[in-house]
């Protein structure tokens, strides 16, 4: 149960404004109020001390790595290359690594378009992209194992599938992977923030991650975590002074490479979105990632049994293992869903219309009442 130290926590960070039901964490996240706090006095300082304070844009950076690894179960943060985005992380894979004549990449049909168009656009014309339709109700895992062959070399796939809430099984399709040398690389912005993902206990060659969806943070920054042996197999497709162990030296021969996380990132990083995401992941560490989970299953599951106690189709499995924070479903045909998401707009309830289906994410910031007004606006519509 959410303590009351915790609960008034949550209650200082997020002031909503009244009127307003944010039930669409899966596109933007709010920022918390140290978040905003911090990105402002960065901004004043660079108007009044300018370079003054430089070290702590740079401590704020290695704090960020430090989190980012206690996060992820890669505690010194080494393996960590921050990044603009998930997209970024993933192309950087597709582009760097040494493609084999023969080799195939697999993913699901029904992936954010980020995980497709990186895999079709940055590797090699001889890598074949296969795209496998799962079927209805079948798990995540299920679909691409069944899928994968002998020349499948990298199984890229989604956390949690953005439009219908299917959350991986990411232990069997790790042991999987492990077994056959397949590479497995994880797209984990629909989770992250959300729900622990831990890749000493769950091993995978690589995890990309945007922060402005479950992070609570800006837009523009995110990271990329490599194994070693995936790190070290790439191929920079960008240079720059920041990818040596030592940047600041400028004068006389050029450093050696860095030999970590560091190694892929090319130049200047945004310093505004890592004070920004520094800031809102230790308000998710102060409050403990169980903390964070409970709360957010406590509203997905209410959600799933009041949506269907009143006869909707609902599309985000039941089984608390394959949902995460999103929860989706159909009012029989999309101009329903869409007239439903219209009306539900109108009266001040923020969500999203995805592959057809009407689309609730609330957080821990989500007040428990706001699920059960929802709730309530929908019975109203039927």
């Amino acid at each position: 149960m959410t303590s009351q130290a915790q609960t008034q926590l949550i209650d200082q960070e997020f002031r909503q404004q009244p009127g307003i039901w944010y039930f669409n964490h899966a596109a933007i996240g709010p920022w918390p109020r140290r978040t905003v706090q911090r990105v402002t006095e960065l901004a004043q300082g660079s108007n009044t001390r300018i370079m003054a304070n430089w070290l702590d844009w740079y401590a704020a950076e290695q704090r960020l790595r430090q989190r980012l690894g206690e996060i992820l179960g890669a505690p010194d943060g080494s393996q960590i290359s921050l990044t603009k985005n998930t997209s970024e992380g993933l192309s950087r894979i597709a582009a760097g690594l040494a493609w084999r004549d023969g080799d195939r990449v697999l993913l699901l049909s029904e992936e954010f378009s980020s995980n497709q168009w990186c895999w079709d656009r940055c590797t090699p014309d001889f890598v074949a992209v296969d795209q496998v339709k799962r079927q209805p109700g079948q798990p995540v895992h299920e679909a691409l194992i069944e899928a994968a062959g002998p020349q499948t070399r990298l199984i890229a796939v989604s956390t949690v599938q953005y439009a219908s809430g299917a959350a991986l099984l990411l232990n069997e399709l790790s042991e999987y992977c492990s077994e056959r040398g397949i590479l497995l690389v994880i797209d984990a912005i629909q989770s992250l923030g959300a729900f622990p993902l831990n890749v000493a206990d769950c091993p995978v060659d690589a995890v990309a991650c945007g922060s402005h969806k479950w992070l609570l943070s800006a837009e523009g920054v995110g990271f990329l975590y490599l194994s070693e042996s995936l790190r070290q197999a790439l191929r920079p497709t960008q240079a720059g002074w920041r990818m040596v162990s030592e940047p600041f030296k400028f004068a006389g021969a050029l450093s050696e490479p860095a030999n970590d996380g560091r190694s892929l990132e090319a130049g200047t990083l945004n310093t505004v979105g890592i004070v920004a995401l520094e800031a809102s992941l230790s308000l998710y560490q102060e409050l403990g990632a169980d903390t964070v989970e409970r709360i957010i299953r406590g509203h997905t599951n209410r959600l799933l049994a009041g949506l269907t106690d009143l006869g909707l189709d609902v599309r985000t499995p039941a089984d608390p293992a394959q949902h995460a924070g999103i929860v989706a479903f159909s009012l029989g045909d999309e101009s329903a869903t869409r007239s439903a998401y219209s009306t539900l707009t109108e009266r001040g309830v923020c969500c999203a219309v995805r592959g057809g289906l009407l689309r609730l994410s609330p957080h821990y910031s989500t007040p428990a009442q706001h699920v059960d007004d929802v709730l309530n606006m929908l019975t109203e519509l039927l």
